[in-house]
């Protein structure tokens, strides 16, 4: 008589943005960056708020240069490197890494908005 093995389900967390890791990483951890902008998470998305409609037309409606986020490329490749990526950032050209840095921004900005109506 064989036993059968019990399978048991592993809970994992659903992924906010991406299902890449490498990816979700560095959304959540601009996330981090935006809702810190303020003193308490109701400010922050208020601060978000006000960007998102003075800016519409920037990708990052202007959060990276006026909002206190990363702005020195050397950090931005930093926070990259920690969430996976390696040689494939020192290969892109700051220009390339600040475009692609402030399009992640925009999109996290427009999840955060949609999500805290």
């Amino acid at each position: 008589m064989t036993t059968r093995k019990k399978t048991t389900k592993k809970t994992t967390k659903k992924p906010e943005f991406s299902a890449n890791k490498k990816l979700e990483n560095v959304l959540q951890a601009i996330k981090d960056q935006l809702l810190h902008i303020g003193n308490t998470k109701k400010e922050s998305i208020s601060e978000i708020k006000h960007y998102y409609t003075s800016f519409k037309r920037q990708p990052d409606h202007n959060l990276v240069e006026y909002g206190s986020l990363l702005i020195y490329y050397g950090d931005i490749r930093d926070m990259y490197k920690k969430a996976g990526y390696g040689s494939t950032i020192d290969r892109m050209s700051d220009e390339a890494l600040w475009n692609t840095y402030k399009r992640q921004v925009g999109y996290v900005a427009r999840h955060l908005l949609s999500n805290n109506k």
